[in-house]
């Protein structure tokens, strides 16, 4: 799980707490937004928590960056991690042009 991985190298390190809240409510939000999509039977309210969902991937992406560019966790993990989110955004975004 990507991010019991970014946690795990934060905690390794003792680093910014208030970075891992805003991570994890970042981060957990997508699984947690495509569940409730489920629930809803018209389109373009599943569309809607899709796209909440890339929202919440573009802030994950940059909280990465903010760990990459300040070196709080080992720049490669970083870019791993990075590359990880932006894959999971490309998902969202091809699931989201299936409802048109």
């Amino acid at each position: 799980n990507l991010l019991v991985k970014f946690l795990n190298e934060l905690d390794e390190n003792n680093r910014n707490f208030c970075l891992k809240e805003q991570l994890m409510a970042a981060v957990s939000s997508i699984p947690a937004n495509l569940s409730e999509m489920c629930a809803y039977t018209s389109p373009g309210q599943q569309k809607q928590k899709v796209s909440t969902c890339i929202g919440e991937a573009n802030e994950v992406e940059m909280w990465l960056n903010l760990c990459k560019d300040t070196e709080l966790i080992d720049r490669g993990k970083c870019i791993d991690f990075i590359e990880r989110i932006q894959m999971i955004r490309k998902m969202l975004y091809k699931f989201m042009k299936s409802f048109n």
